[in-house]
């Protein structure tokens, strides 16, 4: 005889959360196998941060259960622990287990898809740039922590917030891709489109012809970064790239010349003269 399937709303508390989880665990070391994939930290940490910060929502993806069984919803539930919040979630419960493996098999849904449905063009670019863009805003750097990522609505809402923004750096970007790399000037862009508009127009505009700059330019010299960046074979990391296009934009708005243009690890990372 089938399980009666039900459907409702629940209000997971961290008390329920710890119980299902210790079962999960129990279930796990009666059998010798795991019971659910791999956690994936930095989901848990993303999940538990919009749940902190009153941000979390019900979308309409169940919690999944199998009697003690939970089929779908580890994430969820560690995350409930991990912010020590109530928060209401769709549960399914009489869900036979032989259904398991086919949970979660459809495409995932990008950043970048979630930017497309609001109209955003250059969706990819706009997704990874935007993700840089707003834990240097955060972090005051470009954050490689794998612990932490922006949820996609966070980055989306960012970036419909700031359209205008967006807009101005991607039409400066489609006209200097071809010598610095796209996200790296979406990235810098982002910032500098804040202030300066004419110096901001020739800085790029020189970013990518080259012309008219002397040997101490730091625009050449950004050039020249950046290139190599482009076609060495040991990639160079987006972080890096950044740092060096905000050093070469902060000495050209103060109008100090540059011999040379680098950027460490263990240097403090670039504010944006704005």
């Amino acid at each position: 005889m089938e399980q009666q399937v039900t459907v409702g709303v629940e209000t997971i508390t961290p008390e329920f959360a710890r119980d299902v989880m210790a079962r999960q665990d129990a279930m796990a070391s009666a059998s010798g196998t795991p019971v659910n994939r791999s956690v994936q930290r930095f989901r848990v940490e993303n999940y538990a941060r919009q749940m902190s910060e009153g941000r979390w929502q019900m979308n309409g993806v169940p919690v999944i259960f199998n009697g003690e069984r939970m089929l779908d919803g580890q994430h969820r539930m560690l995350a409930v622990i991990r912010a020590d919040r109530a928060v209401p979630m769709l549960v399914v419960r009489g869900v036979n287990t032989s259904a398991f493996h086919t949970i979660d098999v459809g495409k995932t849904r990008s950043t970048a898809d979630v930017l497309s449905v609001r109209g955003i063009t250059n969706t990819a670019l706009t997704a990874a740039a935007a993700a840089l863009v707003m834990a240097y805003e955060r972090f005051g750097a470009p954050t490689t922590n794998q612990t932490f990522r922006f949820a996609q609505g966070e980055i989306a809402d960012y970036v419909t917030a700031n359209a205008e923004r967006w807009g101005q750096a991607v039409h400066a970007m489609q006209a200097a891709h071809q010598v610095v790399g796209a996200p790296a000037v979406l990235t810098a862009l982002s910032y500098l489109v804040a202030g300066h508009p004419v110096e901001r127009v020739e800085f790029f505009a020189r970013l990518k012809d080259g012309v008219n700059l002397g040997p101490d330019s730091p625009i050449l010299h950004l050039r020249r970064v950046l290139s190599d960046a482009r076609t060495a074979r040991k990639t160079t990391r987006m972080h890096i790239r950044m740092a060096v296009t905000i050093k070469a934009w902060n000495a050209y708005i103060q109008k100090r010349s540059m011999r040379l243009l680098r950027w460490k690890d263990d240097e403090e990372f670039p504010r944006v003269i704005v």
